[in-house]
């Protein structure tokens, strides 16, 4: 295996990590390249992201991708990942295709002083005899609570709702272009909501507050009843305006949404 770094295929900065495993000489289910680094304490961390290709296949298909748990991260506070605290999974790839990883670290409290990662090939999907190329870039531990959030412009994107982007199917999510260079390879947080499930039997869970539904459904039972002669219909209609009452405190205490855009 050859180790080295190249400008010629990267994500960010000026080079990815390269690792080039040549075909049947590549070590199955071992540790592909370790490198030690200052003791860091990632007790208060949760999650590691990086970047990473593979061109690996599967030894069925040439075009299929690899399995999740195919590549692992590990993270040590021995030299050369030799007892690593953290056996991290990289997720299902795509031949050649870039992916961006978001890993949550399994146990931070014992990872007090890591001093080594590594690349390891597990092989769980039967990889070509580890024959291929894999990129790593850009890795680095986070906090997940840390994150600062801003808002996109509404002007910068929109929902694909007939599925007329090439490539794309209905509901996907389209960026302009301005959208895309703000955006960059951060992560987007998408926030929204539908309409409230209508109640279809007994056992059916409100997605509005109980206030407003108990509320409004006496208010109607009240007013249902005061058409009718054999009770006092004076009364009830006092007591559906009653309720009528209470159901719309209960609507306006409702929270108002800004800053949205409704999707059909």
């Amino acid at each position: 295996m050859a180790v080295s770094v190249t400008a010629e295929d990267y994500k960010t900065g000026t080079g990815s990590n390269k690792f080039v495993l040549a075909s049947g000489g590549s070590p199955v289910d071992g540790i592909l390249m370790t490198a030690a680094i200052t003791s860091v304490d990632l007790s208060k961390y949760d999650y590691i992201e990086f970047w990473i290709k593979s061109t690996q296949t599967t030894s069925t298909n040439d075009t299929a991708t690899t399995n999740a748990g195919d590549l692992q991260i590990l993270l040590s506070d021995s030299a050369a990942a030799a007892s690593p605290k953290e056996t991290l999974n990289v997720p299902k790839l795509t031949r050649n295709v870039w992916k961006y990883c978001r890993l949550q670290l399994n146990n931070p409290e014992t990872d007090t002083a890591i001093i080594s990662l590594g690349l390891k090939f597990a092989d769980t999907s039967g990889i070509n005899d580890g024959d291929g190329v894999i990129f790593l870039d850009d890795i680095k531990a986070v906090k997940n609570d840390t994150a600062a959030w801003e808002k996109l412009a509404r002007n910068t994107w929109r929902i694909d709702k007939q599925g007329t982007v090439q490539g794309a199917s209905t509901a996907d999510l389209v960026l302009s272009d301005r959208g895309r260079a703000l955006a960059g390879y951060r992560l987007i947080k998408l926030v929204g909501g539908n309409v409230p499930t209508e109640f279809s039997a007994d056992s059916t869970i409100t997605e509005v507050p109980e206030r407003f539904v108990i509320a409004y459904a006496t208010a109607l039972a009240a007013q249902a009843g005061s058409t009718r002669n054999d009770i006092d219909t004076d009364g009830m209609r006092t007591l559906a305006g009653f309720w009528h009452n209470k159901a719309s405190e209960a609507r306006n205490s409702l929270p108002f949404l800004t800053n949205i855009r409704t999707v059909r």
